[in-house]
């Protein structure tokens, strides 16, 4: 990988993957930025996956698929404390081995997200309000996913945080309106030692049918608890690292 910045005002970014076993260039990019005003910023992406395995099921068109594609965002600093993110991406898939004899197929992709960040001062307390939307449109199946998070530093030292997300996937070539609903929290600790985090999620799955059934008992439910603890500790420094 490899970076230059000509001006503090553009940048120029790329990366590369050689895989040594079977001879094969993998997973590639290269992406162009700059500052067109001071409250725009434009980035355009190159992207190029191949799969380091094939992992092949007895559904081919679910296997993982090598493609190439683009994207552009558009960042919006209205603010220091505000700003907005606007992105749209497209990709085109290779073949994939499998055929279908009464729908037809393509090998586009539309993903289109955007987000928003605000960091107040309120109450003597610095806040972190992070909230994104994003749409995933293709053949066989589409996702509606967005998430919110409220978090606070009420020390130097701390940060606690809620988060909210929400999710509907319609699934590989079947029809269905099921939604997953997630709430949780996170704390994170940075002492002389090191940082230590701790987050907990819950997730209802809301097994939706239409607006006639409400739940499908035959479908799976995925409804369940997630927790997870961490520490980590650096040696050494690095200007504008923080752990």
């Amino acid at each position: 990988e490899a970076s230059w910045n000509p001006t503090r005002a553009a940048s120029l970014a790329g990366h590369v993957d050689y895989n040594l076993a079977v001879g094969e260039w993998g997973k590639a990019g290269v992406s162009i930025g700059a500052w067109a005003h001071r409250m725009l910023f434009l980035q355009g992406k190159y992207i190029r996956y191949r799969p380091t395995f094939s992992l092949f099921t007895i559904w081919e068109a679910f296997s993982p698929v090598a493609y190439n594609g683009w994207n552009v965002s558009v960042g919006l600093p209205v603010r220091n404390d505000l700003d907005f993110n606007l992105w749209v991406e497209r990709r085109k898939y290779e073949e994939t081995g499998a055929s279908t004899s009464i729908l037809p197929t393509t090998d586009r992709d539309w993903r289109v997200g955007g987000r928003v960040g605000w960091r107040p001062q309120a109450f003597g307390v610095l806040w972190d309000i992070d909230g994104g939307y994003w749409i995933n449109s293709g053949f066989g199946a589409a996702l509606h996913s967005g998430d919110l998070r409220i978090g606070l530093r009420p020390h130097e030292q701390l940060s606690v945080g809620l988060r909210f997300s929400a999710f509907q996937q319609l699934e590989e070539f079947r029809v269905g309106e099921g939604r997953v609903w997630g709430l949780g929290g996170d704390v994170r600790w940075r002492t002389q030692a090191g940082t230590v985090w701790f987050s907990a999620d819950r997730y209802d799955h809301d097994r939706r049918i239409n607006k006639d059934i409400t739940d499908d008992p035959l479908r799976p439910d995925w409804s369940q608890w997630r927790a997870a603890f961490g520490f980590s500790y650096y040696v050494g420094s690095e200007p504008g690292r923080a752990p």
